[in-house]
């Protein structure tokens, strides 16, 4: 039996240094990435690294011990065949990896800015492709299921929760933009996820917030609790949202190489001292929190990934009580 099996896609990276970000008021960032149509952009630095956000959870939960498989499709390509050795190499096992010969691996290109922000061309490829029909799901034991963004595969998502239900498994869900516009079924599906991770944006996209105040995007995001929620909110910190109240910590001040896996690396962290501490909430944001903040320092989602936080770590974990 598996402690965890992530879902998700596994992809390779082509990290892009040298994009010099422009001010512009067309966009919310205030910034933008612009460049001439024919012409040809020098680079300073290139590197190819795997990513991916099921691969990087798999990954992540791998290197703290604990059992981890992982459900995903790659192509039968170089790409797919790297994606493979990678996850064996860091000990995630790859016996649910379908193999396609009618698409290829999924590949991301990441245009790193002189600020540490990035912008991701995405081609999905065969991750997207997932056959969960292919698949022997019944025969898949683990105590947890991760669910990362599937491409808005439901009928994935829906098929992965009625086993985990048959099998008494626990199920935390990481959904990405594909999910989210489906506002309908998103809201169904996720009353039944023990433990939801959201950033700030993903949860007033949830809510429907235009406020963009704390205290009611947590009140709001509530209505969806079944066991926990968390919600990061980048350098302002992250909640984990309990059934009668919650906890904040404090994001660690450190400057970004790159942010790519950020949200992968917290979740993982977090979820793996669920499951070895006993549902201990603040060692689980204490962990997310610090692994993220070494995972920032590296270029790529997995390259320093940690096994637990260090002994002389502090942060100060705060208790607070839901707002009325």
């Amino acid at each position: 039996m598996y402690d965890v099996i992530s879902v998700g896609n596994a992809t390779q990276d082509i990290f892009i240094k040298k994009i010099a970000p422009e001010q512009s008021d067309a966009f919310e960032t205030k910034q933008t990435e612009s460049f001439k149509i024919g012409s040809k952009i020098e680079v300073d630095e290139l590197k190819i690294l795997p990513g991916g956000g099921g691969a990087n959870t798999a990954v992540g939960i791998a290197k703290t011990g604990l059992s981890t498989g992982i459900i995903t499709q790659v192509g039968n390509d170089s790409l797919g065949k790297q994606i493979l050795i990678n996850l064996h190499r860091n000990g995630v096992s790859t016996e649910n990896i379908l193999k396609s010969n009618n698409y290829s691996s999924a590949l991301s290109i990441i245009l790193k800015s002189e600020n540490g922000e990035r912008t991701i061309l995405v081609y999905r490829g065969a991750s997207k492709k997932i056959n969960e029909e292919i698949i022997d799901l019944t025969n898949l034991k683990t105590r947890w299921f991760y669910i990362t963004s599937v491409g808005g595969d439901f009928g994935l998502i829906e098929k992965i929760l009625f086993l985990a239900k048959r099998n008494n498994a626990f199920v935390a869900f990481n959904p990405g933009n594909e999910e989210l516009k489906n506002e309908i079924k998103i809201k169904r599906l996720i009353k039944q996820i023990n433990l939801l991770f959201l950033n700030k944006k993903e949860a007033q996209k949830l809510v429907n917030d235009r406020t963009n105040n704390l205290n009611i995007i947590i009140n709001k995001t509530r209505q969806f609790l079944k066991n926990y929620i968390i919600i990061t909110d980048g350098e302002n910190g992250a909640y984990a949202l309990a059934k009668n109240n919650y906890f904040f910590a404090p994001a660690i001040f450190t400057r970004p190489l790159d942010s790519t896996g950020a949200g992968d690396a917290f979740g993982s962290g977090f979820l793996s001292v669920i499951i070895k501490n006993n549902n201990d909430l603040k060692n689980a944001l204490k962990f997310g929190t610090y692994n993220s903040s070494q995972v920032i320092q590296a270029w790529g989602a997995q390259t320093n990934l940690q096994t637990f936080f260090p002994n002389d770590f502090q942060i100060n974990i705060k208790e607070e009580q839901y707002e009325s």
